[in-house]
């Protein structure tokens, strides 16, 4: 399951949770921080409540997915 095709809260929850578990594993971690900016920048919808306390590799995915395709949401990150 893409969960990245999904806008719904609780894939967004479940993302955030992969995303920000500094357990899990780091490709994971990458994949899930691209799939939530995927997400917000496909709905055109910044959820700061998201974007914050990512894993690092988590965080690194997000950012560039952001940079590349929503810059002016880069002051929000």
């Amino acid at each position: 399951m893409d969960l990245a095709d999904h806008e719904t809260k609780d894939a967004f929850e479940a993302l955030y949770r992969c995303a920000s578990d500094k357990n899990e594993n780091e490709i994971i971690q990458a994949t899930c921080g691209d799939s939530l900016a995927e997400i917000m920048v496909r709905t055109n919808l910044f959820r700061s409540e998201y974007a914050s306390n990512l894993s690092k590799h988590a965080d690194a995915e997000f950012k560039n997915y952001i940079k590349h395709n929503k810059p002016q949401w880069l002051d929000k990150i």
